[in-house]
């Protein structure tokens, strides 16, 4: 049983500092190290992404500190350096958690920590884990605070059936009261049934923590993550953790970011949020990937060529059944050569029953799909930021509908600062979106990634977004 770990563990007993001396207690300050260690290793306990983490952790809580449980420190410490090594090893935009992590301990390790040990830099080493992640150290508090929780608290709740307005009285509103209270939203729990004052003022907060509408109204959505496990609020959040750390090794200091979960994009100057707007991102089926890549040319007037999948999925079946819905939403048919087909209206219904073996263009104009703005990010997938006619989704709370590509909100907008800040002023601008054909304008690259990050911490409080496609089961 990790027997690389084990053996570790015996070299370093045998180059404790002091004959007889174990490493990880031989004074306060290998002890606070340990200390540490420990609070490191319950984040990755939490994470539940190796069972290793899991049991190193529930060994050292069982037992307590001891001298005689140094060999396991050291066991601790090897697997969780293996962890972030590996980690930064994993291609940018593409942390996919569902893959094993193949945990070795790198070569001559165990002697440099013994070394480090003896000079007294035990506490260094062990600090030199921390990924640099703004709000760290809140991010970890919150876990350890879940997991107190998730030990000690039992969520018993009975189903909600329909709503609970304010004045309402329940034994569902007895158990959101409680549960208000441990997340910190309310100041106290009274352990009344009534939906008090106080309490819809708590509900709204606690929406808004959780990217619901906060009308204070206590639905399916707000009941559901009111009773969310406090395991669930943990692994969430550690999770959360170990992708912004992998993300923000590639990271510049200027950038726009998408998070996918929270469905929102954000533009940072030198580290500094200085505008967003809301996004629409792909629907569970056609889930929007992570990714990182520049922004490197806005695209006005846009035509949309139809990508196979959603041609099939989607425009054959309409095609097939409407002789005129190609006509009607501006599309043509597309040639071997890029050349456009003079198809009637019935050749291109037969077509679309058939299999059709071409392509579809959506000209520019009134109702494309990707609005009067397509941005367009290096990558081999064919995902893209772009405008759309489809404003009514981002008055929603939860925005997963598109096919993949995000939908930006406040596209214009977007534009017209990038263009400025590249290219052109206001005026070239406002004369390039007067013209009825398609522009691609060449950026400055701006580094824009795609990131699904579904817990984080913001003015001291944790942040929770719903699990869209179940990549942290």
């Amino acid at each position: 049983m990790r027997l690389w770990l084990f053996l570790g563990g015996l070299l370093m007993a045998m180059l404790s500092p002091a004959q007889g001396e174990p490493l990880w207690f031989a004074g306060d300050r290998q002890q606070q190290a340990a200390g540490e260690l420990r609070a490191q290793l319950a984040v990755l306990a939490a994470a539940d992404l190796d069972p290793r983490f899991d049991e190193l952790y529930r060994e050292i809580i069982a037992t307590g500190e001891r001298a005689e449980l140094s060999p396991l420190y050291t066991e601790t410490y090897l697997l969780m350096h293996a962890f972030w090594r590996e980690l930064e090893a994993r291609p940018a935009g593409k942390l996919d958690l569902s893959q094993r992590f193949d945990l070795h301990p790198r070569p001559g390790l165990t002697g440099a920590l013994a070394r480090d040990a003896h000079q007294g830099r035990l506490m260094e080493r062990v600090l030199a884990l921390e990924p640099e992640v703004t709000d760290y150290l809140a991010i970890r508090n919150a876990v350890a605070r879940f997991d107190y929780l998730a030990q000690r608290e039992l969520i018993s709740a009975q189903p909600l059936t329909g709503l609970l307005e304010p004045g309402a009285q329940s034994p569902q509103v007895t158990t959101a009261r409680r549960q208000l209270y441990l997340l910190e939203d309310l100041a106290s729990d009274t352990g009344s049934d009534v939906y008090d004052p106080m309490m819809v003022a708590a509900v709204r907060q606690f929406q808004q923590r959780h990217g619901l509408v906060a009308d204070g109204i206590i639905g399916p959505q707000t009941y559901g993550w009111l009773i969310q496990p406090f395991e669930r609020r943990a692994k969430l959040m550690a999770r959360s953790l170990i992708r912004q750390s992998h993300d923000a090794l590639f990271m510049q200091p200027s950038h726009l970011r998408v998070n996918i979960p929270a469905f929102e994009l954000v533009w940072y100057e030198q580290g500094e949020r200085q505008w967003q707007t809301e996004v629409v991102v792909g629907l569970p089926a056609r889930a929007t990937p992570t990714m990182h890549s520049e922004l490197n040319y806005v695209v006005l007037n846009p035509s949309w060529n139809v990508p196979r999948s959603i041609l099939f999925r989607d425009l054959l079946p309409r095609m097939a059944k409407d002789i005129d819905y190609a006509e009607r939403h501006r599309y043509e048919v597309i040639g071997p050569e890029d050349e456009v087909l003079p198809l009637s209206a019935e050749e291109i219904q037969q077509l679309a029953q058939q299999g059709f073996p071409y392509r579809l263009r959506q000209q520019p104009g009134p109702g494309n799909a990707l609005g009067q703005y397509k941005f367009h990010l290096a990558n081999s997938r064919a995902i893209y930021l772009h405008d759309t006619p489809q404003q009514s989704h981002f008055g929603l709370a939860s925005r997963a509908y598109s096919s993949g590509c995000v939908r930006v909100a406040a596209a214009e907008e977007l534009a017209q600062q990038l263009l400025t800040r590249s290219v052109a002023g206001e005026e070239q601008v406002a004369r390039w979106q007067q013209q009825p054909h398609s522009r691609w304008v060449a950026l400055d690259p701006l580094p824009t990634y795609l990131v699904y990050w579904t817990a984080w911490i913001e003015k001291g409080r944790p942040q929770f977004r719903e699990d869209l496609y179940h990549w942290e089961d």
